[in-house]
């Protein structure tokens, strides 16, 4: 589901599992806006080890730039969480990637388009 005006588009998106290695979390076109916002939640063990925060990232479409991202904004976290995010570019596609050193963790994210692109 997405709602747009001028200036921001809201996607709801889940993923079900991220397992030992790098995972694409999400992506889109690099096109569709300039800049994003995720908000997460990251699961492993039915709530023992959970966090929630937010990533935003922006980019440059006009060039094969590297996005810029802002570091991971989290209060902290129930038990340990092993995860780190990433953004980067491949093709014309931005995209959330998350790190892990073991399986069985889940990421839930809300997508949210910053600027209209022009």
């Amino acid at each position: 589901m997405a709602a747009w005006d001028d200036t921001y588009q809201i996607t709801t998106r889940a993923n079900a599992t991220c397992d030992t290695g790098i995972t694409t979390v999400d992506s889109f076109g690099d096109t569709e806006a300039r800049a994003v916002e995720w908000r997460y939640t990251v699961d492993k063990g039915n709530g023992a080890n959970m966090r929630t925060g937010v990533i935003r990232a922006v980019w440059d479409t006009a060039s094969d730039s590297t996005p810029v991202m802002t570091p991971d904004e989290y209060s902290g976290s129930i038990g340990t969480v092993a995860i780190t995010f990433s953004v980067d570019k491949s093709g014309n596609s931005v995209r959330l990637r998350a790190t892990v050193a073991s399986d069985g963790w889940r990421v839930d994210v809300i997508r949210m388009f910053i600027g209209a692109a022009s």
